[in-house]
């Protein structure tokens, strides 16, 4: 689940969490937002943060603490110390040339290396209970992305939202109904989706099978095994009647193919 937390300094950035993919991702696209865009080869100054051992964990954050202190050559730049390993309470991180080399770091987080100049951090595995994090996070504009804890009371509404904010908004929307209780998939008006889902029968086959699922009505023992769902799909028509969402059978093909086949062309 995403959360932001800013603060004074609006030349700082960090996004740190334990869901490394979203970590990633949001990064990159924060790195290309921020970086001065007319400032060439010369906007962008990356310090690998993947290490392997105390001394060259030091050495990169030296490395940031250089290029921070260094004035850039055409207007503004960004040093992006990426993908950081070394912060959180593991062997490197605790070792006391990486802690002297933080302290350092944390010195110059907390003054002010100049307008021209803008920090981005980027880690997946942080020790919150350090005085290098609560200095970043006293400064920073900080996002958080952690993974879902499903053993978690409200876990669900953690999911939903990571679906809405995820969801293309030319493609898809979700959307609450107060009528009845639930969140589904719909186009947007005038919009074209790039969504498409085939569908396959997984069992014996049956003359109508493809009939039945174009139809979309099924009993609720059809559903008795499906997997816990993040939104319904379906509406309750009756005390055992379940008919699949319009919005959702619109975003469905079906044809008939064999899975051990090699694809047709229209399957792509």
């Amino acid at each position: 689940m995403a959360k932001t937390k800013t603060k004074a300094a609006a030349n700082i950035y960090a996004v740190v969490g334990s869901d490394e993919s979203e970590v990633k991702r949001m990064a990159a696209d924060l790195a290309a937002k921020v970086t001065p865009p007319d400032a060439g080869d010369f906007g962008l100054e990356v310090i690998d943060g993947v290490v392997d051992n105390a001394e060259q964990a030091a050495s990169r954050i030296r490395s940031t603490i250089e290029a921070l202190q260094t004035l850039p050559f055409f207007g503004g730049k960004l040093v992006w110390l990426k993908n950081a390993n070394f912060l959180g309470d593991t062997a490197i991180g605790r070792a006391a040339s990486v802690q002297s080399a933080l302290d350092e770091l944390a010195e110059i987080i907390k003054g002010d290396f100049g307008a021209a100049v803008t920090l981005l951090l980027s880690a997946t595995e942080v020790d919150k209970r350090r005085s290098f994090y609560k200095a970043l996070a006293n400064r920073a504009e900080l996002q958080i992305f952690d993974r879902l804890d499903s053993s978690r009371s409200g876990w669900e509404e953690e999911a939903t939202e990571i679906v809405r904010a995820r969801a293309s908004p030319s493609m898809a929307s979700l959307s609450s109904r107060a009528s009845q209780p639930r969140a589904c998939i719909t186009r947007s008006r005038g919009a074209s989706s790039s969504l498409t889902i085939f569908a396959a029968l997984i069992g014996p086959r049956s003359s109508n099978s493809l009939h039945t699922a174009r139809q979309g009505s099924y009993s609720r023992w059809s559903s008795r095994e499906a997997a816990p769902q993040l939104y319904p799909v379906v509406a309750v028509l009756g005390p055992d009647k379940l008919q699949v969402l319009e919005e959702v059978a619109a975003l469905v093909r079906f044809q008939e193919h064999n899975l051990l086949e090699p694809a047709r062309p229209a399957l792509g």
